[in-house]
C-alpha cells in the first residue's frame, strides 16, 4: 500500500541537486514523485483483513472469512442424520443469538445457548433428513447475532444415492421423421455394499433395443462400480407424434440381492418441414373482401419437392379456403391461403395439414389458421 508523506523542502532540494540531468524536467518530476509517495521503510505494507490495530474485533469481522460446512457424502434416500457444529467466540464481545432459520423443514437446528460469552463455544446440533429421490442436496442454517449485519451460515451437503442409481433418471428424445436410428445412453452406478455379478435390461418394445457393458471400477466416481446401457431406437417407420416406453434395469449383487429401477422414455417424432411464420395469420379483415396470407416451408437438403403436385394440403374450415403453391428457392416453397369475399363473420380458428411425398413416406405438417372476419 502506498502512503503520501509531507513534502520536505530540504529533501527535495538535495534530490534535485544530485540530479545529473538538471535540464530534464521529466527526470526531476520522477524524483519528486518517488520521495513524496515512497513506502515507509523502503518496503511494501502488507494488508490484513480484520482488526489490525489490536482493538476489539466484532463477531462480524471474525466470521466474515470463515465458512462452516459439512458434507455427509453418499447417503441413502430418507436417511436421518445428525451433525454437531462447534464455533468458539474469539471476539471480545458477547454473542446474543437473535434468531435461527433453516432453508428446509427437513433440517432442524438446535443451539446450546442463546448467549455465548467471549471465549465460549456455540454448539449447533442439526438434524437432517434426506429426500426420497437420488440427487445432490444442499441445506443451510442461518444464525443471526444481535447487533451484527452478517449472520453465521452453516451448510450441509449430501449426495443422495440409491443402491442402484441410473442417470439420467428419465429420457426425453426428439427425432426427425424419417431418421433411421436414434440413440441414447444410461449410466449405472453401484452404491450398494457389494459388487454386482449381473445386469439385466428389458424394454418391452420391438423398436427399442439395448446393450450394456459389464460393471467395472472407476477412479472418477464415488460409486463402487459403474456400467452403461446404450439404447437404440429404430424410428424410420414412425409417423409424427409422441411415443413412450419404460426401460427396466435390474442388477444382482454377489450376495444375491437384486436392485431394480425403471426409467421412463419419451420419444417425440417431429416433421423435418419448417414453416415460417408458424401460422396462416389473416389478422382482422373485411369479410366483404377477399383475404390472403402466406407461409414459406423450408426443407432439408435433398428432400425439397420438385413440383407442386407432390403436395397434399387439407384443412378443417369447410368450403371457401383455397391454397396456392409457388417455388421460392431450391429448399423452400411458398404456400398462400386465400379466403374469398363474403366469408362468414367472426373468429377463424382452424388448422391446415400439409403432406409431402418425400423419401417414400408422407410427411405431415400441421399449421394453425387464425383470423377475424368483421
Amino acid at each position: 500500500m502506498l502512503r503520501a508523506y509531507p513534502r520536505n523542502p530540504a529533501v527535495l532540494k538535495a534530490a534535485m541537486a544530485n540530479c545529473r540531468c538538471k535540464k530534464s524536467i521529466m527526470w526531476k518530476l520522477c524524483i519528486v514523485l518517488f520521495i513524496c509517495f515512497a513506502p515507509a521503510g523502503g518496503g511494501c505494507d502488507s494488508v490484513e483483513e480484520g482488526n489490525k490495530s489490536g482493538g476489539e474485533s466484532s463477531s462480524q469481522g471474525v466470521f466474515s472469512a470463515i465458512r462452516h460446512e459439512f458434507n455427509f457424502g453418499v447417503i441413502r434416500p430418507n436417511s436421518s442424520l445428525v451433525h454437531d457444529f462447534s464455533v468458539v467466540n474469539k471476539s471480545k464481545n458477547s454473542w446474543n443469538i437473535d434468531g435461527i432459520k433453516s432453508s428446509c423443514s427437513c433440517t432442524v437446528p438446535d443451539i446450546n445457548s442463546k448467549l455465548v460469552e467471549p471465549g465460549g463455544t456455540l454448539k449447533l446440533k442439526v438434524k437432517y433428513k434426506s429426500g426420497n429421490k437420488a440427487g445432490d442436496e444442499a441445506r443451510q442454517v442461518v444464525v443471526r447475532l444481535e447487533g451484527e449485519g452478517t449472520p453465521l451460515v452453516f451448510s450441509l451437503r449430501a449426495q443422495v444415492r440409491d443402491p442402484l442409481t441410473v442417470l439420467p433418471a428419465s429420457l426425453e428424445i426428439v427425432s426427425a421423421i424419417g431418421s433411421p436410428v436414434t440413440s441414447a445412453r444410461l449410466n449405472l452406478y453401484n452404491y450398494s455394499e457389494v459388487d454386482w455379478k449381473s445386469v439385466a435390461v428389458e424394454t418391452g418394445c420391438e423398436w427399442l433395443a439395448s446393450e450394456f457393458s459389464a460393471p467395472e471400477k472407476s477412479a472418477r466416481s464415488a460409486a463402487r462400480q459403474v456400467s452403461k446401457v446404450d439404447l437404440t431406437m429404430s424410428v424410420s417407420d414412425f409417423d409424427v407424434g409422441a411415443y413412450s416406453a419404460v426401460v427396466c434395469i435390474s442388477c444382482t449383487g454377489v450376495d444375491g440381492e437384486i436392485h431394480s429401477q425403471a426409467v421412463p422414455l419419451s420419444l417425440v417424432v417431429t416433421s423435418h418441414l419448417r414453416p415460417s411464420p408458424r401460422s396462416f395469420f389473416f389478422g382482422r379483415f373485411d369479410s366483404n373482401l377477399s383475404a390472403e396470407t402466406s407461409v414459406v416451408i423450408f426443407f432439408p437438403e435433398g428432400l425439397c419437392p420438385a413440383k407442386s403436385t407432390d403436395f397434399i394440403i387439407g384443412h378443417n374450415l369447410g368450403k371457401g379456403l383455397d391454397f396456392k403453391l409457388r417455388r421460392k428457392s431450391g429448399l423452400s416453397w411458398e404456400v398462400t391461403a386465400e379466403l374469398p369475399a363474403g366469408s362468414q363473420k367472426g373468429l377463424i380458428n382452424g388448422e391446415a395439414t400439409v403432406r409431402v411425398n418425400s423419401s417414400g413416406s408422407a410427411v405431415p405438417l400441421k399449421i394453425p389458421i387464425i383470423g377475424m372476419a368483421r
